[in-house]
């Protein structure tokens, strides 16, 4: 094993390549480059190479963006440097010491071919196999050499000699200074033929027998024989035969009796066509020289030739060649087209010859035939090849690749120009049409007269939509000779693309008639033509044509079905389905199924589209279809799903700008601000043009409560745009953050653009008319002229525009007004009602009348016939919620947005983070927070007047600024303990809501309806301050709730509450009209004292056991209780007692019958004092009657 592969000094590594490349190019030339290299690390002028080396100091890190940008900076020298005419470069070698990926390696292919090179990389197996063939380099390099390594250079010119050895038998000495400098002539060029450079040593002979031809002296028949014989091999190698034949012959004639003449001679018979003659005389060279390895390989060759299989196998097996036996077993069973069977005898041959190039070209061969008439029959998709198939090709790929790099190494043009032109039929197969054109245009630069890579490269080009570059290569083909019946289709088809009509129109009018009658392919180009001449004539007879003929052909029905979708006629889906019950194939059956999704889709019938889509989707390459389906989820809301199916996407597919864009949107909708914004900021840096991008970034921060990321970004871009749209939108950003003295500039700015776009005039309106609420200062000259002119022109301009509603105040009349005020009032006033009377949820109230969840809150905590309906007050209920905390404690709840305004009103939101670890708060309840504070900072610098309707009478109705300015505070305090309290996480969904809920939680405003699936989701259990909607989630959606009443109760029995504490708080509910509070006679009692034993002022206490719904066992414990502890308080005088007592007994009267009551508790107190009956008696006859 080499170390060169460990090398990390680059000057370590510069040094050894320069050594190896001055060894190997003898016209090699060093460059200087202690100034900068200029793209120019050595160049060898005779091959007109052209090397850069690199080595990475950490090549652990080097990935293959480094190695790309690398290749790229230095390919744009060498282009400089090919374009200044001082150079000539043929072929562009990067050297590094670890060999590099393959997709490195086609990138260097790719943009060298782009740049009129041939790009080659280079890496330790090449520069081993140098330093093997240069042993004198090993003193400067020795710590390159391992133990094996050391054998293999010890072991080269052995190797290289016995070579020598079996094909020339003899190498004689000579005597004279003439001789011995032919003999080394024909020396150095057979090193030359040992490294398979042909071309090279063939030149170098060809000189060798000129000079020989000249000579006056007689010179050793032998030199001669070396001279044809080694020519010989040189022309076989190089494909030509004849030329080889007569070499062959000429060195027989010279040396008759030496084994290699004879085995050259026999070889010269079967390439003559008669392999019998050539059969014989390699037998009885064999029976002569048994292990003569030329013979041996040549006779395998004749019997291949004469079909004698059995012969052959046995031959070589019993020669112990075992490779050839693969080669010649795959070879047999290709011819009879038993090419599975081929492929397992080629890559036996490849697992024992890994770079046997005869190995390697022949099995891609035996691919190419054996898969030619299953992909014409069956012409996939490159996403849809079966993967069978498929990864026959990409072996076919990595062998082509293995053999480009050793074709390019040994100098063999035909057949690395035949290798690259395979490559890029392969990579056209499989989809892969850059790297196809890449290949095309290496193969093109070797041979230039070849029509093949045109043909590739202009299907690659047709796929990759480049129609006008597709016509230019197909043109080529064509001028070389290439017959191909498709191409006039495909130059047709891109014409068409690119509008060149008369183009297509003459292969079309050419093509369109066949001795079949109608070209169904030609004619479905041609319905496109005539389409766009607008030829109805020429259409109509063309379509009739098609319908008469191929009735039930499953092409032509597609086709039928395309035109009417087109016109918008009807029948369009009743022919793709015909068209998909009469396919015949399964790509027939693919395309119908993807037109009539397509037809689905452009419906906006989202599901049927979607199965279809799913069906012929690719997660791994992304095709139209994986792109549809992805649209297809998002377009039917289902945004949980799209983001899980979008993780198991291939990397690549998964970052295609639409997936990315229906996924940024997703995490949006869902509330999953962060990661939104994180990809909205991905998108908008690969395409700044899309300003929508950064815009919905901003709003995303700003939701997450980062402002200034918001606004730094919305000005980073706001000097460069200019257009309507665009400043339209980023308007519309500014003016959501709250910027709206930029938000009216860039509204002007798009009115002063386009003062016929109603949308324009529409966002200027809009935000003129916020400015003028949220400013101190009256608006500049120019913004209330553009105003008045906008607002009273608007409704003549655009009639058709309904954004913009007014009603008309004419003579002081404000019956329009007043009528709208009236509907709003009645709208209200039904809502609280069925909230009052426990017949919807408090959450529905702001869903029907559009009001804020705050305000709803505080309007309704200040009127006493409505109140907080916050617990039913039941025994079970209580016990319910208290197993439900207790399960909770010190874990994880969700809180809905109504206790958030309760603690914060009480101060003791941090008391939920001493409770809980963690407490969830869905991203729609921040929101609306945040909203709800914006639209009051609005009203605090002036107050609010409104127009209201109480008691059938229309008042108008003020809010102070400093009322205003309180609400605003609370919010802030619920905002800000949210954005930084630790045990706090503002969450989005994993999924969409399930549209099939027709419960109770469709009913409900946003932050509410958000916060129950969420705990739903997550299941946790959830904070909610209304006893309607504890009732439905516990039936209907199975989630745990409890409210803030029970979690103090909960709080003060766990110790984390003081009793002081507990009785505050619940007096506050009390105070703020939450209903029903459960209170008991210490409670009471504490308050009565707190007071100074003034009833009077907890009449609102008692009102809450005087209600109705009390039970009259709970009243008759309470007011036992109470009898109890006056009996027993000796700070105030008996009359005193009697009086509190009877004020509490007058209050609860008016609901409960008063005998009852005095029954039950004089049946609590008898149940304490047992033994004291008449004395109980007494006491209370007295209290009740006083």
């Amino acid at each position: 094993m080499d170390k060169i592969n460990q090398i990390t000094s680059p000057d370590y590594f510069t040094q050894l390549c320069k050594g190896l490349l001055c060894a190997e190019y003898h016209d090699f030339q060093t460059i200087d480059d202690s100034g900068g290299d200029g793209g120019n690390d050595g160049y060898s002028e005779a091959k007109e190479f052209l090397f850069q080396m690199y080595c990475p100091e950490k090549p652990e890190k080097a990935d293959d963006a480094t190695y790309k940008s690398k290749i790229k900076e230095d390919l744009n020298k060498a282009k400089t440097l090919l374009d200044s005419g001082r150079y000539k470069i043929k072929e562009w070698i990067f050297i590094t010491p670890r060999e590099l990926r393959e997709s490195v390696q086609t990138y260097i292919r790719m943009e060298a071919a782009s740049r009129g090179m041939v790009g080659i990389a280079w890496a330790s197996p090449k520069l081993t196999e140098l330093l093997t063939r240069h042993p004198h380099l090993r003193s400067q390099f020795p710590d390159l050499i391992h133990g094996d390594i050391e054998k293999q250079i010890a072991n080269a010119t052995t190797g290289i000699m016995d070579r020598l050895e079996s094909i020339e038998d003899v190498k004689k000495i000579y005597n004279t200074k003439i001789e011995q400098n032919y003999q080394k002539r024909i020396d150095q060029a057979k090193d030359k033929m040992g490294q398979s450079k042909f071309e090279t040593a063939k030149k170098e002979y060809e000189l060798i027998l000129s000079d020989l031809n000249f000579e006056t002296i007689e010179i050793d028949p032998h030199i001669y024989f070396r001279t044809y014989n080694n020519l010989g091999v040189c022309e076989l190698n190089l494909g030509n035969d004849q030329t080889a034949i007569d070499f062959f012959e000429k060195a027989h004639s010279v040396e008759p009796d030496l084994p290699m003449a004879v085995v050259n001679y026999a070889l010269s018979k079967m390439l003559k066509g008669i392999p019998l003659e050539g059969l014989q005389i390699i037998n009885d060279l064999l029976e002569k020289h048994p292990d003569d390895e030329h013979a041996i390989s040549i006779k395998a060759n004749i019997l291949y030739n004469l079909k004698n299989y059995t012969e052959l196998t046995s031959f070589l097996r019993d020669k112990n060649k075992i490779a050839l036996v693969h080669f010649f077993e795959g070879m047999e069973k290709m011819s009879k087209k038993d090419f599975d069977s081929a492929s397992v005898s080629f890559e036996n041959l490849l697992s024992l010859e890994p770079k046997n190039l005869k190995g390697l070209l022949m099995n891609v061969q035996n691919t190419m035939i054996g898969m030619q008439e299953v992909i014409k029959k069956n012409p996939f998709p490159p996403d849809k090849i079966p993967h069978e198939i498929k990864n026959k090709f990409d072996r076919a790929i990595y062998c082509l690749n293995k053999a480009v790099r050793i074709l390019d190494e040994t100098e063999q043009k035909e057949d690395l120009e035949m290798a690259y032109t395979n490559l890029s039929g392969c990579y056209t197969v499989t989809g892969q049409y850059n790297e196809s054109i890449a290949a095309a245009e290496a193969a093109t630069l070797i041979n230039p007269k070849s029509e093949i890579p045109f043909l590739n490269k202009g299907i690659s080009q047709l796929k990759l939509g480049q129609c006008k570059e597709a016509v230019g290569s197909f043109l080529e083909y064509k001028k070389r000779g290439g017959k191909n019946p498709e191409v006039d289709g495909h130059i047709a088809f891109c014409s068409l693309r690119i509008g060149d009509l008369a183009t297509a129109e003459k292969i079309i009018t050419d093509l369109l008639e066949n001795e079949n009658g109608l070209n169904i392919d030609i004619a479905e180009l041609a319905i496109d033509l005539y389409s766009r001449k607008l030829d109805e004539a020429k259409l109509n007879s063309l379509l009739k044509r098609l319908e008469e003929e191929y009735p039930d052909n499953s092409q032509v029905l597609r086709m039928r079905s395309s035109y009417l979708h087109q016109r918008g006629l009807q029948g369009a889906e009743e022919l793709l389905k015909e068209a998909l019950k009469n396919a015949t194939t399964e790509l027939e059956k693919m395309l119908a199924n993807l037109e009539l999704a397509d037809l689905k889709f452009g419906l906006k019938e989202y599901s049927t589209a979607e199965d279809i889509y799913k069906k012929y989707s690719n997660e791994d390459e992304g095709n139209h279809s994986t792109l549809r389906y992805a649209e297809c989820l998002f377009n039917s809301g289902q945004y949980g799903k799209l983001l899980e199916w979008a993780n198991i996407l291939n990397e690549i597919v998964k970052n295609k700008p639409l997936i990315k864009q229906l996924c940024a949107y997703a995490n949006l909708y869902l509330g999953n601000l962060g990661i939104a914004s994180n990809i909205f900021k991905e998108l908008f840096e690969a395409n700044p043009s899309n300003l929508q991008y950064v815009v919905y970034y901003g709003m995303c921060r700003f939701r997450l409560g980062k402002e200034e990321e918001a606004k730094k970004a919305f000005d980073a871009i706001r000097n460069r745009i200019t257009e309507t749209q665009d400043l339209a939108i980023l308007s519309g950003g500014y003016a959501f953050i709250g910027e709206w003295d930029i938000a009216i500039e860039l509204t002007f700015k798009a009115l002063e653009n386009d003062p016929n776009n109603p949308k324009a005039h529409l966002a200027f309106i809009f935000t003129f008319l916020r400015l003028g609420q949220v400013s101190e200062k009256d608006p500049e000259e120019k913004y209330i002229k553009a105003f008045q002119k906008s607002i009273g022109e608007f409704s003549s301009r655009f009639p058709e525009e309904k954004a913009l509603q007014s009603f008309k105040i004419e003579n002081g009349d404000i019956s329009e007004m007043i009528s709208m005020v009236d509907k709003m009032a009645e709208t209200t006033d039904n809502a609280a009602e069925l909230y009052k009377n426990s017949q919807a949820p408090l959450a529905f109230v702001p869903k029907i009348t559009g009001k804020k969840p705050f305000d709803v809150w505080t309007a309704f905590i200040q009127m006493d016939g409505v109140g907080m309906k916050i617990s039913f007050g039941s025994p079970e209920e209580a016990k319910l919620e208290m197993e439900v905390i207790q399960k909770c404690l010190g874990k994880s709840i969700v809180v809905d947005i109504y206790p958030l305004f309760l603690l914060a009103y009480l101060d003791r939101l941090e008391f939920l983070s001493k409770i809980f670890n963690k407490i969830y708060v869905h991203q729609s309840v921040m929101d609306e927070i945040t909203e709800t504070i914006e639209d009051k900072i609005i009203s605090v610098r002036r107050g609010v007047k409104l127009i209201g309707k109480t008691d059938g009478q229309h008042h108008m109705f003020e809010i102070s600024p400093e009322q205003i300015q309180k609400s605003v505070d609370l919010l802030e305090k619920i905002r800000s303990f949210i954005r930084s309290n630790k045990n706090v996480e503002i969450r989005g969904f994993s999924k969409e809501k399930d549209k099939k809920d027709k419960g109770i939680n469709n009913l409900l405003e946003e932050s509410t309806s958000n916060s129950i699936l969420l705990a739903q989701e997550i299941s946790e259990p959830i904070l909610c301050d209304d006893r309607i909607l504890r009732a439905h989630l516990r039936e209907e959606y199975k989630i745990r709730s409890f409210s803030s009443q029970t979690l103090f109760i909960a709080a003060q029995l766990n110790r984390k509450l003081s009793l002081d504490d507990k009785y505050y708080l619940q007096k506050k509910l009390i105070d703020l009209n939450y209903d029903y509070i459960s209170i008991d006679a210490y409670f009471i009692y504490d308050q009565l004292k707190n007071c100074n034993y003034s009833i009077e002022e907890i009449r609102n206490i008692i009102s809450v056991i005087a209600k109705k719904e009390t039970s009259m066992e709970s009243l008759s414990v309470v007011l036992s209780e109470i009898l109890f502890l006056l009996m027993r308080d000796n700070n105030i005088n008996g009359k005193t007692k009697l009086d509190i007592f009877g004020n509490i007994l007058e209050q609860i009267g008016t609901n409960h019958d008063m005998e009852k009551i005095k029954e039950g508790v004089f049946s609590n107190i008898q149940a304490r004092f047992p033994d004291k009956l008449l004395q109980i008696k007494k006491v209370v006859q007295l209290f009740f009657k006083g």
